[in-house]
């Protein structure tokens, strides 16, 4: 997980990353990206919301709100 910065919206944002070679596997991805879906469709004060997954090849990965 990495500090970035979002820029269109001027945020701090968490980015979980996914490791390339770990991507590249089907199986693996697809679980990567169900994590995600799942836990953007969970609303809860103890867990982060996810603001968007997507993929740049080589790298899977999901933003969510960066929390001090």
């Amino acid at each position: 997980v990495y500090l970035a910065h979002e820029v269109r919206l001027d945020r701090p944002v968490a980015l979980k990353l996914f490791p390339p070679a770990l991507a590249a596997q089907p199986n693996l991805r697809e679980r990567f990206l169900r994590e995600a879906r799942t836990a953007a469709r969970l609303s809860h004060p103890h867990i982060v919301p996810i603001f968007t997954v997507d993929e740049v090849e080589p790298f899977v990965f999901f933003a969510m709100a960066f929390q001090r």
